[in-house]
Order: C-alpha cells, then structure tokens, then sequence
C-alpha cells in the first residue's frame, strides 16, 4: 500500500489530511443548503402551534356532512402526507380526510417535549381541534 503512495507522491499523512479537509468543506457546503432549501419549503396543509412547536395538519375533502379519516404515522414514516397520498386521495371522494404529522415527521418541528404516548395523543388533539375547515 505504501508502493501505491509513493508513486503516487502522496505521504499517507497528507491523504488523510486531504480527506478531513474534504469532508470539512463538504460538512459546510450541506449546511448552508439546507439552510436556503428550508425557506423554499412551503407546507401542503396547516401549520399549528402546540406546545411551543408547529405541527403539520393536512385536510382534503369537501363534503361537509361526510366522516372525516383520520391518519396517523407509526414510527418511521418521514412524510406522512406523502406516503399516505395514495390511500387518501382514492377515499377523499366519500370522506373528509386529515392527516396529522407527529412533531419531527414531515412539515412538523422537532420538540423537546417527551414523546410518550400521553404526550403525543394530548397534541393529536390539540392538533385537530386548532385546524380550521
């Protein structure tokens, strides 16, 4: 390997070296993307305050005397409004539909709140009862 290095005329150091720089710019070239990305994001549904942090309420569906669906995510769905489109929008017809993003999935802030299950149902709720339709 050091054969490789020496015809190359690059120290083992150096190269390394190299690579943390690399990963360095790298590292700043990200974060000053998602930065102007993040402005440029413009959620789908409503966003709500509960609890000193947003939350993402999407509502599709006109029918006013229809049942509204309610979908939640479990865990590991990054876009709930996303990942559920194609179940939601074949049933939108015959019901209102409303899709509510847990705080850190989606449009929805992370919060520093715990999450436990009292937690999170308590802002569901909140969530839900904010949204104007």
């Amino acid at each position: 390997m050091k054969k490789a290095f020496k015809i190359i005329g690059i120290g083992v150091g150096a190269l390394i070296a190299l690579a943390i720089v690399l990963m360095l710019i790298l590292t700043i070239y990200h974060r000053i993307s998602l930065s102007t990305e993040r402005k440029r994001i413009e959620p789908i549904g409503h966003i709500v305050e509960v609890n000193g942090h947003d939350m993402h309420v999407y509502l599709e569906g006109e029918n006013a005397t229809a049942p509204t669906l309610v979908f939640l995510a479990g865990h590991g769905t990054p876009a709930p409004v996303y990942d559920f489109k194609s179940l939601y929008s074949l049933l939108s017809g015959e019901y209102r539909i409303t899709v509510v993003e847990k705080a850190g999935y989606g449009y929805s802030e992370i919060a520093d709140a715990p999450r436990d299950i009292d937690t999170i149902l308590s802002e569901t709720r909140m969530a839900l009862s904010l949204v104007k339709r």
